[in-house]
């Protein structure tokens, strides 16, 4: 799994600063950005091929990843407004 993310965050485009959020009281920062689906197959093991996900990583002060949100159509039964939310201990 970290090698997964690992590439994930690796291969994001058109990254952007996201947000100041509050996770179990403290304050995280985010980047979003673009990725290929053929990424996420080990998140989402039934993802379509050629689909992009807009995903979005919370970071702690010290750059410590917690979260990471994937949103967009990945799969057959998708819309939209899907969006998987991951929290990393």
């Amino acid at each position: 799994l970290p090698t997964s993310l690992m590439n994930i965050i690796k291969n994001l485009q058109g990254i952007e600063y996201g947000s100041n959020s509050w996770i179990n009281n403290v304050s995280h920062k985010s980047i979003t950005g673009t990725v290929d689906s053929s990424l996420l197959k080990l998140l989402i093991p039934n993802s379509l091929s050629d689909k992009t996900g807009s995903v979005t990583i919370w970071l702690t002060d010290d750059d410590s990843l917690k979260r990471i949100q994937i949103k967009g159509i990945l799969t057959e039964t998708d819309n939209e407004d899907s969006t998987r939310t991951f929290d990393i201990d």
